[in-house]
């Protein structure tokens, strides 16, 4: 038995010391989330060392040298006690924050519990210590008192504690939500169950083993946690960070279709009006698609765009001339994403050119890729100049960080002087739900 109780006290401490290092790793959010975690497995780590020391110095020390094996039993029993009742403090401490932390009512009487978890703890640990539940004592003093009686009184402060948080658990359950109560009710009564098999087989110590295996359980719990922690905090930096995006090319592109309106109004009147009336449908659909959310069908995207085109060509003539290659295919696309490349296009490709110039946008696919390119045959640029001009391209950039976030796509620009422009997304297939 004794070769059994080290085998698997260093099984546990091997686990008890990886967990050690894995709370190491998230030690930031720990720190915040549950700071009492961590101290458990600290103190679990010595509780199985001492165990094990125990029964190393049993197997050696209890026939050859009796009296030295007494008293390193007692010294042991005594660091074993303390540590087993400071985690139940720590344990019970961990219950109830993330209790505390689950329900919208924060009351007094989880401090008043946690004092009698305290002076319970402290009581069972002193009748545990002290004669005649010291062994070393019971035999030097040649006490008739069988230590085996006191057993179960020194046991009644963790029943006790067992009570306690077992009362909050069900007390708090709809607060807490059926997966949480469950997970919590197998963290406190795990390790409580095992308690009842020293009755059975006193021989094996089965509280090490029980404590390690919650702390297994605890940990897949608060590593979930910290996932959906995570997941949370970036969906909602997500779109943030969309909205800001969005919000900042909208008034970019109205800006620019109000300039050309305004050269419209002294040149042709009529044209302007009906510039207006294209401007006013185009600002319509396209609020009502950003409400609707972060994606819009291609479809809807494209139609944009040919608006957009239009109100550029009243301002620009036959100089703004657009191509389109758009297969039947359907999927969704970041709100207001194609139109700023096609206006960068003519804005910064077409716009400088004297003649002007002509601005294709293709729709196609493979095998697992959505294909979008916009091409014009402007005056180009230098990929590399436009990188360390210290400018801010705040049209380009947006776009491409709202196809790499919401649709997981890559897009590409290449650009040479005297040539034009061509911008292509790649968006894979295997991400084309993209609805919020």
């Amino acid at each position: 038995m004794i070769e059994i109780n080290i085998s698997m006290s260093i099984i546990c401490l091997i686990y008890t010391c990886i967990l050690l290092l894995e709370c190491k790793n998230e030690y930031n959010y720990i720190k915040v989330n549950s700071r009492a975690f961590v101290y458990i497995v600290c103190m679990n780590l010595g509780l199985l060392l001492v165990n094990i020391i125990y029964f190393v110095c049993a197997k050696c020390l209890y026939v050859a040298h009796h009296d030295i094996f007494l008293v390193v039993d007692s010294v042991l029993f005594n660091v074993y006690v303390c540590v087993y009742y400071f985690i139940l403090i720590l344990f019970t401490n961990f219950v109830m924050v993330n209790i505390k932390r689950s329900t919208e009512k924060v009351e007094s009487g989880f401090k008043w519990f946690m004092i009698i978890v305290l002076f319970v703890c402290i009581a069972s640990a002193i009748i545990w210590i002290f004669p005649p539940t010291n062994n070393l004592l019971v035999e030097k003093m040649e006490c008739e008192c069988n230590p085996d009686s006191f057993y179960l009184i020194g046991q009644m402060g963790g029943y006790i504690c067992v009570i306690i948080l077992v009362y909050l658990i069900l007390r708090y359950r709809k607060d807490l939500g059926k997966d949480k109560t469950i997970a919590f009710l197998v963290f406190v009564l795990a390790p409580f169950s095992t308690s009842l098999f020293r009755f059975v087989s006193k021989d094996i110590q089965y509280m090490p083993i029980a404590l390690s295996l919650t702390l297994m359980l605890m940990h897949v719990y608060i590593s979930n946690s910290i996932m959906n922690t995570m997941r949370a905090q970036e969906k909602i930096i997500l779109e943030d960070r969309m909205n800001m995006l969005v919000e900042e090319v909208k008034p970019h592109f109205i800006f620019n279709v109000l300039n050309s309106v305004y050269y419209l109004c002294e040149e042709s009147p009529n044209e302007a009006r009906e510039a207006v009336g294209r401007l006013s449908e185009y600002v319509r659909r396209n609020l009502e698609n950003v409400n609707e959310g972060l994606t819009i069908d291609i479809s809807d995207e494209i139609l944009q765009v040919k608006n957009y085109v239009e109100l550029e060509k009243f301002r620009f003539q036959d100089m703004v001339k657009a191509e389109y290659y758009i297969k039947d295919v359907s999927f969704k696309v970041p709100t207001l994403s194609i139109q700023p490349i096609v206006e960068n296009s003519i804005k910064h490709g077409l716009n400088k050119k004297d003649e002007g110039g002509t601005v294709k946008i293709v729709v196609d696919e493979t095998e697992n890729f959505y294909i979008i390119k916009v091409e014009d045959d402007g005056i180009g640029f230098d990929v590399e100049k436009i990188k360390t001009d210290g400018k801010t391209h705040i049209g380009l950039k947006n776009v491409s960080e709202r196809f790499k976030y919401i649709c997981h796509a890559k897009m590409t620009v290449e650009s040479e002087e005297g040539k034009g422009t061509v911008v292509i997304v790649r968006i894979p297939k295997s991400h084309e739900s993209f609805d919020d």
